[in-house]
């Protein structure tokens, strides 16, 4: 199944984000109902978006890119006020931290990012 989707999405401030196809692709009434389903759950995705009111710990100033375990190949997202203990004497000079997603609900330290 291959079909050109051009979707509007209206955005307005306190309302249920609305997602409208713009024109009708041609398909089957099943895959319709399966494009319309997929439509929802974006939008009802768009809806959970946090706000000004409602940070998250992207937008602490101690969050960012650094090592979350030892030897570690990649850098991970990390909040740099939460440092992991080494209890290994031969990794004692490496510096890790517990890991944070962009998204999860901030701690007591948070303080804002100067943007």
């Amino acid at each position: 199944m291959k079909a050109i989707l051009r979707l509007c999405v209206v955005l307005e401030d306190k309302q249920p984000t609305q997602v409208v196809m713009i024109d009708d692709p041609g398909l089957k009434e099943d895959d319709m109902l399966l494009v319309r389903k997929a439509i929802n759950s974006f939008s009802a995705k768009l809806d959970k978006i946090q706000g000004v009111d409602d940070p998250r710990c992207k937008d602490c100033k101690h969050w960012g890119k650094g090592k979350a375990s030892i030897n570690a190949w990649r850098e991970s997202t990390v909040c740099f006020l939460k440092r992991k203990k080494i209890l290994h004497p031969r990794f004692k000079d490496q510096v890790i931290y517990y890991a944070k997603s962009r998204m999860s609900k901030p701690c007591n330290n948070f303080d804002r990012k100067e943007v």
